[in-house]
């Protein structure tokens, strides 16, 4: 009972994340030492699956990090005296978009990733027909 604060989750269960590096380490070996395809296959699903929690997590603190910026800014205008100014959504995700393109440009994975969307979205507009 009671409301769910990601932040105080995050602070109060972050050895949770820690665990699951561990885990992962301890999988990676586990994989190379492995002998039956069928167990070799299990350990690589997991290994996926910790993985794509990872990716997720790391997006989740990112966009945490854009709204706290965001209140911030508004924070700060509201105490030299200005109208407080709470960004919408769309801006944040906007914002959220430029970030991982400067992010993609220094990587130099520009190119690859608009491709991944171009037939993303050739896929798309297939199954719509």
């Amino acid at each position: 009972s009671g409301e769910f604060d990601e932040t105080t989750f995050q602070s109060s269960y972050g050895f949770i994340s820690e665990m699951r590096a561990d885990e992962k380490e301890r999988l990676q070996k586990d994989l190379k030492g492995c002998k039956t395809e069928a167990e070799r296959n299990k350990l690589v699903k997991v290994i996926n699956r910790l993985n794509t929690t990872e990716q997720t997590q790391k997006l989740k603190e990112e966009r945490q990090l854009l709204k706290a910026e965001s209140r911030k800014k508004a924070l700060a205008g509201v105490k030299e005296g200005k109208n407080p100014y709470f960004e919408k959504k769309g801006e944040l995700r906007k914002r959220e978009l430029k970030r991982k393109f400067t992010e993609l440009k220094k990587e130099g994975k520009v190119d690859k990733y608009m491709a991944k969307r171009r037939k993303k979205n050739i896929q798309k507009d297939r199954k719509g027909l």
